[in-house]
C-alpha cells in the first residue's frame, strides 16, 4: 500500500474525529495511544517518513491585498492533553497556542491579528498550526479571515 493510502486513512479517521466534537468521541482514550506508538516516532518533526508530517497541517486562504485581516480559529473547548502550538502565516509566527479544556463541552473562537505586511499584495496567504515539540496542534474545528475583529479585541 502506497504512503498516500495511508495519509488518506489518517485524514478520514481524523475527520470523523472532528465531526463529532462531544467530551469522550474517543480520540484521547482510542486514537491518540495508536498514534503515539505507531506514528509520531515516524512521522515527527525530525523524521517525516514518506514525506508525512504529523506535527503540523496547514490551510491556504484567501485575503485582501490591501485590508487589515484577522484569523479566526473555532477550537473545541475540551481539548486539552499537551496541545502547544505556533500559528504561522507564510512561516511568520503569528501567535502561539495552548489549549487546556478551557471551556469543556463547547467551541471556543480565538481571533489572531495578521500582521498587514505578511498580506500586502497578496491574493493567498498559509496559515500553518505547527506543534511544538514533543505536542500536539490543534484540534481544529474552522480556520476563516476576516476584515474585522469582532470580539472587540
Amino acid at each position: 500500500m502506497t504512503n498516500r493510502f495511508f495519509s488518506s486513512i489518517i485524514i478520514v479517521i481524523l475527520s470523523g474525529i472532528a465531526l463529532c466534537p462531544a467530551a469522550d468521541n474517543g480520540f484521547e482514550r482510542a486514537l491518540l495511544p495508536l498514534l503515539e506508538n505507531h506514528c509520531f516516532n515516524c512521522h515527527d518533526e525530525d523524521t517525516q517518513k514518506g514525506d508525512l508530517a504529523l506535527d503540523w497541517f496547514s490551510y491556504e486562504v484567501k485575503v485582501l491585498p490591501d485590508r487589515p485581516v484577522f484569523a479566526r480559529v473555532r477550537y473545541w473547548g475540551g481539548d486539552s492533553n499537551n496541545r502547544k502550538f505556533d500559528i504561522l502565516v507564510d512561516d511568520q509566527k503569528i501567535a502561539t497556542q495552548e489549549l487546556n479544556a478551557p471551556k469543556p463541552g463547547q467551541f471556543i473562537d480565538v481571533t489572531y491579528e495578521v500582521p498587514s505586511d505578511l498580506t500586502k499584495g497578496k491574493q493567498r496567504v498559509t496559515v500553518k498550526f505547527q506543534a511544538h515539540p514533543g505536542a500536539m496542534a490543534g484540534g481544529i474545528f474552522g480556520c476563516r479571515i476576516m476584515t474585522s475583529n469582532l470580539t472587540g479585541k
